[in-house]
């Protein structure tokens, strides 16, 4: 039972702080606060409110709020802000204008190079998803669908809005999809280099192709219990989107302006989107369709209630377009019940609209792509096959491929000269390639196949090819323009050429709005072949010719530098080599990690070369490969290297002591290793703990283990160690002393000196001593016994021994003994000065014929009996 009593005045006294002010009140000044932008004030006001009364309406609604607006005052918050380039200037809620640092020169943002996906992955953890949990909390308890909160001005930052039920509905459903996204993100593995990202993209070398490619575990299965709550925060966001859309249409008063609003100009397109939600929740539990005649069903229950992995799901891309009929697996997990035709449609239409395009085989080659959009007009459009491809759809002029007729065309432009009057005009072209294949065609829809409908291989020897055109009969005009190209033409989708020696066509722009062209005409490999045409002004004659030459020596290539499984420190490094063919070398190509080829910077003919390339934190595999005039290509040499990111590491001490490196020397260090480092107090000192440059703490064990990131900073913080001493010298133990103010003394010393002195008299609080070496305090006694405590505290926190003292406070009082009659009283204190509380005897006797009959008293009822 004392326990219980215990129990209960303890939980008394923990609201006894609060019992000053009601619940409303919290409420109120926490408003005040949030109207002065005081979220931490504003959210303890909130929360204080909540312990008088969990379920006050408006206190949980506002509590929710800013608790999540709080998140981004938290330092792991600020920090991943400072490494994305976040300025630190103007991260104000109600007023941000925070923006990213950049290169003044390339305008790029400038974030931390090795920041990783992990840092906001662990963030939203181990911070965002609890404080998104709580505030769900809070608005679970909002059941008041009467429920209006006013908000002014002040308290959003923006404008004055009233938030109602419907509102708090809405935001719940919000934040239930955000809980489902945060268990997504730990379902799956999500980690990439960020700022990696950033500079391909800004770049413009990212892709899907290459970034599967280089990351490949992305998107694996790693959190199994994670899927599974994603699941039920998904339903549980649709569950909310329902009640809040239901109550605002039709519960909420009409032409009431809230925090979110209906127009009614978009109910349709909203109950389209409330039955496209029904259908997403009914396909957790089952396969669902949408129409009853549709063969497509869809059932997610087959992803929330599984583990496969979403990796394994994903079809190939080429850049960023699907490869056709490319899908592992078209249920998708069991996810999608369609058929097989109807979804590699569907994923050509999505992601395969690239569908027209030109592979060029032969890296340098460049040149023009013409083609008829069905209208009788040519297009064209300049091309470097340097790259593989380019989207015909997104370059072409919009045109899309479906509007392709069959007269659809390719050549490639070799040239194109002016004739002027009569005159005669030689126009040599040298290639530098003996040769190139051009390649294209299209997606059949009925089929879902890719169709190759042209394939021209373009070879020729030696390097020179000579056009030789005659103008006859009629004189030309100054200003006409001819060309000549190497071709193919298909005629119908069907048709598909291969291995064409060449083909040349001569064309001609007279500039009155009329193009002509001669028919196609091979062109063997050597020899000469002669084409002509006529029109009503004009006759052309062309002449190429070809001569033999071959060459199936393969040249060599070799990386002299960096040197296999060299750690680099720079980003950008220079890559060096030599290259040696039996003719001649036209080129020598680097590449990183299968990205894009850089052309090397010849000397010498290439039979000395370099390139700049850029490394990837980590593992990098750098490539080379050389080609001569005819087209032959050298093994590929590689090499492996580690570009190793640095970061400074600065050590500092507060206090007496020094700091150990335990397993590396110097303070550049390698950044995502291990390190460690010891903390040595000095004589008589301690170490306190260690912190980091904002001053958290990070450790309190002499040894700590860190990784290294950029800029790193480390405190090793000491202290005194020796704890004072004191003495209590005036009362002594078992002192007995008779003035109710007494003085209580003592001393106290300490190696590095003392700064405080508490001492306590019975129950009273501690107080604080006056002095410190030679210290006192007055104080008043009670009667009987009395215990003083005290102890000494130096600078450090270092604390004496607690020394107590017992002694007594004697109250005396004088007695005053009479008699009523003759008679004796032994002994007789009458008059003495007597000790209070103290217990004395008398003994009462009557003389001369008197007896003893009793003792009286002014203090209480006496007694009969002659022994007092």
């Amino acid at each position: 039972m004392k326990i219980h009593h215990l129990f209960v005045l303890a939980g008394w006294l923990a609201a006894s702080s609060l019992s000053a002010q009601t619940a409303e009140q919290f409420y109120s000044q926490g408003t005040n606060f949030l109207a002065q932008h005081e979220l931490a004030h504003a959210n303890a006001s909130f929360s204080n409110a909540l312990v008088l009364s969990p379920n006050h309406q408006r206190a949980n609604a506002l509590t929710a709020a800013t608790r999540l607006a709080l998140l981004f005052d938290r330092p792991s918050a600020q920090k991943l802000m400072d490494r994305l380039g976040l300025s630190a200037f103007g991260r104000d809620l109600f007023a941000w204008s925070s923006d990213f640092k950049r290169d003044p020169v390339s305008d790029s943002i400038l974030m931390a190079p090795d920041l990783s996906s992990d840092e906001g992955l662990a963030l939203a953890r181990n911070e965002v998803l609890p404080e998104v949990v709580a505030a769900l909390n809070n608005l679970a308890r909002v059941t008041d669908t009467n429920l209006t909160i006013a908000l002014s001005e002040d308290q959003t930052g923006a404008d004055a809005v009233t938030v109602d039920y419907g509102d708090m509905m809405l935001c719940r459903a919000w934040l239930h999809a955000l809980e489902f996204a945060l268990h997504t993100l730990q379902a799956h593995n999500f980690s990439v280099w960020i700022a990696q990202l950033k500079d391909a993209i800004e770049a413009e070398n990212f892709s899907l192709e290459k970034l599967l490619a280089d990351y490949p575990a992305l998107l694996a299965p790693a959190n199994t219990p994670s899927r599974a709550a994603s699941r039920t925060a998904f339903t549980n966001a649709i569950a909310r989107y329902l009640t809040a859309s239901d109550f605002v249409r039709h519960v909420r008063p009409a032409n009431a302006e809230r925090l979110f609003n209906l127009d009614t100009n978009d109910l349709p397109k909203e109950e389209d989107f409330r039955f496209n939600l029904g259908k997403l929740r009914d396909s957790v539990n089952a396969p669902t369709k949408w129409e009853p005649d549709d063969t497509t069903s869809l059932y997610l229950g087959a992803y929330f209630n599984g583990a496969s992995s979403l990796r394994g799901m994903l079809p190939k891309f080429q850049g960023n377009h699907y490869v056709p009929a490319s899908a592992p697996d078209y249920t998708f997990g069991g996810v999608l019940g369609n058929p097989q035709a109807d979804t590699e449609k569907m994923l050509v239409d999505q992601f395969g609209k690239e569908a027209f395009r030109i592979n060029s085989f032969s890296e340098n080659f460049t040149g023009t792509f013409w083609y008829d959009a069905g209208s009788g007009d040519l297009n064209s459009v300049e091309f470097d096959a340097y790259s593989a491809a380019f989207n015909a759809t997104a370059t072409l002029s919009g045109v899309d491929v479906d509007d392709f007729n069959t007269n659809t065309f390719i050549e490639l432009l070799l040239g194109r000269f002016t004739l002027q009057g009569n005159l005669s005009d030689d126009l040599s072209y040298t290639k530098g390639k003996t040769s190139a294949t051009l390649a294209f065609g299209y997606f059949d829809w009925g089929s879902l196949t890719w169709v190759n409908v042209g394939r021209l291989n373009l070879s020729w020897t030696p390097t020179t090819m000579t056009l030789s055109c005659t103008a006859s009969q009629v004189p030309l005009n100054g200003d006409d323009t001819y060309g000549f190209a190497w071709w193919d033409h298909v005629e119908s989708p069907g048709a598909f050429k291969t291995n064409l020696t060449a083909g040349l066509h001569l064309w001609w722009d007279d500039h009155d709005g009329g193009e002509h062209w001669t028919a196609y005409t091979e062109v063997p490999s050597s020899g000469t072949t002669t084409f002509s045409t006529n029109s009503s002004n004009h006759e052309v004659t062309g002449t190429i010719r070809t001569t033999g030459q071959t060459d199936a020596t393969l040249p060599t290539v070799t990386i002299t530098t960096p040197a296999a499984n060299a750690r680099w420190s720079n980003h950008v490094i220079t890559v060096t080599g030599t290259a040696a063919d039996n003719n001649i070398l036209d080129d020598v190509v680097v590449w990183v990690n299968g990205g894009p080829f850089l052309e090397a910077t010849p000397g010498n003919n290439f039979s000395n070369w370099t390139a700049q390339v850029s490394l990837w934190p980590g593992s990098n595999v750098i490539s080379a490969q050389s080609r001569d005039w005819f087209g032959n290509r050298s093994a590929i040499a590689s090499v492996k290297v580690s570009y190793v990111i640095t970061g400074t590491l600065t050590l500092l001490t507060n206090g007496p002591g020094t700091i150990t490196r335990n397993n590396f020397t110097g303070n550049t260090l390698e950044v995502g290793q291990n390190y460690t480092v010891t903390a040595v107090p000095a004589a008589g000192n301690r170490l306190v703990n260690w912190t980091d440059g904002s001053d958290a703490v990070v450790s309190a064990t002499a040894a700590y283990t860190f990784t290294m990131i950029s800029n790193l900073t480390l405190r090793a913080n000491f202290a005194d160690g020796v704890a004072p001493t004191l003495t209590i010298t005036n009362p002594v133990a078992n002192q007995r002393v008779s003035s109710a103010l007494a003085m209580i003394q003592g001393t106290a010393s300490d190696n590095a000196g003392v700064t405080e002195v508490w001492l306590k008299l019975n129950n009273e609080p501690w107080e604080l001593g006056h002095g410190t070496m030679n210290w006192h305090r007055p104080t008043t006694l009670t009667p009987g016994l009395n215990t003083v405590w005290a102890y000494a505290q130096d600078a450090a926190g270092n604390r004496s021994v607690t020394q107590q003292v017992a002694f007594t406070y004697v109250v005396s009082g004088t007695l005053v003994v009479q008699t009523n009659g003759v008679g004796s009283v032994t002994p007789n204190l009458n008059g003495q000065l007597l000790e209070i509380g103290k217990p004395y005897q008398m003994t009462a006797a009557g003389l001369n014929g008197f007896t003893f009959t009793n003792w009286a008293s002014n203090q209480g009822p006496g007694t009969n009996r002659p022994a007092l």
